[in-house]
């Protein structure tokens, strides 16, 4: 069936957000009194299977006395969380954020091929919106089609299958679709809603879990659309200089 849209994560797919997530994570540990810091290596094994909050609660459990209750670490948990939550928001309105290597071309390549680029986050939609308006600026409507952004549960965490909200909202069958994810998790939710998805290797995973992807890329410039997507470097200067 013919390609008609590229569904993209923003999370180490379309964008660098590793190290604003680390130093807003970081900060939000120091505000909570604890000297231990999330090095580099061991925040990529977690973030790889653990969603946002998780991810709060796995370090805080292992950092906090064992004698402490339950209920005591899930409040924790949801302050540090905020705090990181908004540190991460700050990140995204000075800029801090940037795209991937080949993410604007292959943008602008899929609008020349007529195909619809949807992005998929588990952060606030805002934060996206404000990304790919400074990133693309007056040509951020004709670049991306659309955005889908998890909704938390009273957990905090995404509870909806952000592929089958693709899916709804565009009313595009799956088999029309390639789905470009960084997570394990990620693929996972792609394969489940019958999507076709490629993985680009990032930080945040490793060979491990990767066997439902069709391709496993370290970078989006590795990539090539034969027949469907022109590689990046047959876009014309003026077509980079959008």
């Amino acid at each position: 069936m013919p390609l008609q849209v590229l569904i993209v994560r923003v999370e180490e797919a379309f964008a660098d957000t590793a190290e604003a997530y680390r130093f807003a994570l970081n900060t939000a540990l120091e505000d909570a009194g604890f000297s231990w810091r999330c090095g580099r290596d061991f925040f990529q094994s977690l973030r790889a299977d653990c969603s946002d909050r998780s991810l709060v609660k796995t370090i805080v459990t292992r950092l906090v006395d064992a004698a402490r209750q339950p209920a005591d670490i899930d409040k924790l948990v949801g302050i540090m969380h905020r705090r990181k939550q908004t540190l991460l928001a700050e990140q995204f309105a000075a800029g801090k954020v940037q795209l991937r290597p080949g993410m604007r071309d292959l943008a602008i390549a899929a609008q020349e091929e007529h195909l619809k680029l949807a992005l998929i986050s588990s952060m606030p939609k805002s934060w996206v919106e404000a990304l790919v308006a400074r990133c693309f600026g007056t040509a951020a409507p004709e670049s991306v089609a659309a955005i889908f952004a998890a909704e938390p549960s009273s957990s905090g965490d995404p509870e909806v299958s952000l592929y089958s909200k693709v899916l709804a909202g565009l009313g595009v069958a799956a088999a029309n679709c390639l789905a470009i994810d960084s997570r394990r998790s990620g693929l996972a939710d792609a394969v489940s809603a019958g999507v076709p998805a490629l993985l680009v290797q990032s930080g945040d995973n490793s060979d491990a879990g990767c066997e439902p992807a069709l391709f496993v890329v370290g970078d989006i410039l590795e990539l090539i659309f034969d027949g469907v997507v022109k590689p990046a470097h047959h876009l014309t200067a003026d077509q980079r200089a959008r």
